[in-house]
């Protein structure tokens, strides 16, 4: 689907919602690789595991050439254990994946109309 216009772009973003629905499976579908924030948060944690099973069902069905380019730490709040876990956990799983630059918790951000 993108084979027309992918030498005409260094990059190609498809910005997915945080669900595993169709818009997100034909993503994967297209795409060379996925980039995965993850939010510092423990529920976090399970919604990893659900994407990494489907990403491995999309290698093996529609797009054998998937991968995961790199996982990206967001909302990380260094002064909670919970983050701390979290990030590490997220280290342990998928190694040298996690980029070492961390999107920090704005509280100003999220109070923001």
């Amino acid at each position: 689907a993108l084979a027309p216009v992918r030498d005409e772009y260094d990059f190609i973003i498809i910005d997915c919602p945080p669900s595993l629905g169709l818009l997100t499976l034909n993503a994967f579908t297209a795409a060379d690789s996925v980039l995965i924030p993850i939010q510092s948060e423990f529920y976090a944690l399970e919604g990893v595991s659900q994407l990494v099973k489907t990403i491995t069902i999309v290698q093996q069905t529609s797009n054998k050439n998937l991968e995961i380019e790199g996982v990206l730490l967001t909302m990380f709040d260094g002064r909670t254990n919970l983050s701390i876990q979290v990030a590490d956990e997220v280290k342990k799983f998928f190694g040298n994946k996690v980029y070492k630059t961390i999107i920090p918790r704005n509280v100003r951000l999220s109070e923001a109309p």
